[in-house]
């Protein structure tokens, strides 16, 4: 009998993507705060982000009160990304003039996995309009992961690309000035 896992070799490992694979989203808490501060201490990590790393937990506990205030005003939706029980990430949709920007983060440990593709699809679910994201032009696996649910590039500048899913208008025309 074959098994439902494909393994897949990864720095002399081999990690078993399974086609069951239990991805749950969670309203973020601030006893999630430790996985973000943890994973701070990877190089380059927080590049980009106005944090120094690494960052601790008091600082990671005032960044997600820092999410949680913005998503009360209507500004964010960030959930916590549960993956076997266990906090690996958190992803998150940000309001920027009238676009919503979606981003996100897997603890390190964690990366490779799937487990980003599975968030951003129940994430995906959850929401109708259209959706923007920015992806560095570095980040391959992130570029990858778009793609592959239906994210399309927009533009481009020096450092990042911008990608865009349900973001045609009715006389479709592709809405890029919003």
């Amino acid at each position: 009998m074959r098994s439902r896992c494909a393994p897949h070799i990864h720095r002399f490992e081999v990690v078993y993507f399974s086609a069951h694979m239990k991805i749950v989203l969670r309203p973020l808490r601030t006893s999630h705060a430790e996985v973000f501060a943890r994973a701070s201490k990877i190089p380059g990590f927080l590049d980009g982000l106005r944090y120094e790393a690494p960052m601790n937990v008091r600082q990671s506990i005032e960044n997600v009160h820092e999410q949680l205030a913005q998503q009360a005003k209507g500004e964010m939706d960030v959930q916590s990304i549960v993956w076997d029980g266990k906090v690996v990430g958190r992803i998150g949709m940000r309001k920027r003039g009238r676009r919503w920007f979606l981003w996100y983060w897997i603890a390190p440990e964690y990366q490779k996995r799937g487990i980003a593709k599975e968030a951003i699809r129940k994430m995906l679910e959850q929401r109708r309009e259209p959706l923007y994201a920015e992806v560095k032009h570095f980040n391959l696996a992130s570029s990858h992961v778009l793609l592959s649910l239906g994210f399309y590039v927009i533009g481009k500048d020096r450092v990042f690309l911008r990608y865009a899913y349900k973001a045609i208008t009715t006389n479709g025309v592709l809405d890029t000035k919003t």
